[in-house]
């Protein structure tokens, strides 16, 4: 198993303050930003961006300046504080504002904004993460809530004698986060926040994670649990310190009405990462599609899992299989449901995964939550919205209308052109011609193994 730990930037990712000062850096007659050398609750210093003889007093005022970082890297006041600006010096570099809720210090970082107010750009590139923003992505389906730990928090876990949080450091996992479960008991774990309940005569399960073990003398376990009954059903182990799936299939107890995931380690003071927690009855023709699907489109394919098999229980990390046939997709309720995917005939006797196209989720904050985008792309789609936003202004006071609009057409050409190219980039994979694969069979105890490669 091979994982790198990067040293270098070799993937792209982005959070918010890279991208709104790429927008500021493109479009400086609305704002501009900078990292201060001083300042008060009352005012920012900037002697190397704001002090120049080439601006007039009246340059920033009646815009807005919003702390956007705060230097000590705790997220601590008055980082995110916006507030409207009265004075500018610019022979001493001072913009004044309203009084913020603590001093600004020295490597505080600002941004200035004439036009819009800033917490509606804070709103639209929301919009434009979760509307506009579709990627390839594979998923496993799953039962559990937050299986594919891609939640910006873990509302949907537990911890006992453990804490809990999301990680997205490398070597990566799969998608944008994995789950960390730190002991600080021995035997410590997380669970679902809220018991799974059984459904009918559903009683035989398929149950498998992806984990890593962060450092030697750490020995990982996947734990099915009847809740009912307060009692394990069945456990699986790892030290491996790449990342493998640990997989079962255990049976209920017939008194059994709720069971339990439990992922956590036997040591105290250790450190096990999670994702990708699969748990699926192989009682039932119907699984839940992932959370990010609205409509059926997303759905690109719907493959049965056919993992290399490392040693018992354990799998590579890898998703890979052959495609199934569609299954029906429908809501689950009244309304806009969750979307399952229900077989026409027979069960699900293993595990599936997705192929589709996920909506981002809006970042949690502005330095810390980092996303795995295309710069080009979003930029250009932020630009659009904004612009065009701000072409419908019916008062538009200083601002030259024109040229927001020439800005605004210009912005929705480069968005189409890169929409185009996004949308392109699944359809390659669904496209691409066959190559020579190994093929698979399933022995006796539903562990895969290769036969024979051509």
């Amino acid at each position: 198993m091979v994982t790198a730990s990067f040293t270098l930037p070799t993937i792209e990712r982005l959070n918010r303050f890279d991208i709104l000062s790429k927008f500021l850096r493109e479009n400086r007659s609305l704002g501009g930003y900078g990292t201060a050398t001083g300042g008060s609750a009352t005012t920012i210093v900037d002697t190397g961006k704001l002090k120049t003889t080439q601006a007039p007093t009246t340059d920033w005022v009646g815009g807005w300046a919003r702390l956007a970082y705060d230097a000590g890297g705790a997220a601590a006041a008055p980082e995110g504080e916006i507030k409207p600006i009265s004075a500018y010096a610019p022979s001493t570099g001072t913009i004044t504002i309203d009084t913020y809720t603590t001093g600004v210090a020295s490597g505080d970082k600002y941004q200035l904004w004439r036009n819009p107010y800033p917490q509606d750009i804070l709103d639209m590139l929301d919009d434009v993460l979760t509307q506009e923003c579709y990627l390839p992505t594979t998923a496993l389906l799953t039962e559990v809530p937050d299986g594919d730990m891609e939640q910006n928090n873990t509302t949907d876990w537990t911890g006992s004698s453990a804490t809990l949080s999301k990680v997205t450091a490398e070597p990566a996992m799969n998608g944008a986060r994995w789950l960390s479960v730190v002991n600080t008991g021995a035997g410590g774990f997380a669970r679902p926040t809220t018991n799974i309940s059984l459904n009918g005569n559903a009683k035989a399960f398929h149950l498998s994670a992806l984990v890593r073990c962060s450092a030697a003398s750490t020995t990982a376990e996947l734990t099915a649990y009847d809740a009912t009954n307060s009692a394990a059903i069945k456990t699986v182990t790892s030290t491996s310190r790449g990342n493998v799936r640990l997989w079962m299939e255990f049976t209920a107890p017939a008194t059994c009405a709720q069971i339990q995931v439990r992922l956590g380690a036997t040591e105290n003071t250790v450190t096990t990462l999670w994702d990708d927690v699969c748990l699926m009855s192989t009682d039932s023709p119907t699984v839940p599609l992932p959370w990010w699907v609205r409509s059926p489109d997303q759905v690109k394919g719907i493959y049965r899992l056919q993992p290399i098999s490392l040693s018992a229980n354990h799998w590579g990390p890898d998703l890979r299989g052959t495609k199934t046939p569609v299954p029906e997709i429908l809501d689950d309720g009244f309304g806009r449901g969750q979307l399952r995917a229900v077989a026409a005939y027979g069960n699900n006797l293993w595990p599936l995964y997705i192929k589709g196209t996920r909506n981002e989720t809006a970042f949690a904050n502005e330095n810390t939550d980092y996303k795995h985008l295309d710069a080009k792309f979003v930029h250009a789609c932020l630009s659009y919205k904004i612009f065009d936003s701000m072409s419908g202004y019916e008062s538009a006071g200083e601002l030259n209308m024109e040229w927001v609009k020439e800005r605004a057409a210009y912005w929705r050409k480069e968005y189409e052109t890169l929409r185009k190219a996004q949308s392109l980039r699944l359809e390659r994979q669904e496209t691409a011609p066959s190559r020579d694969v190994p093929i698979w069979r399933y022995p006796v105890d539903a562990r895969p193994q290769i036969i024979v490669s051509s």
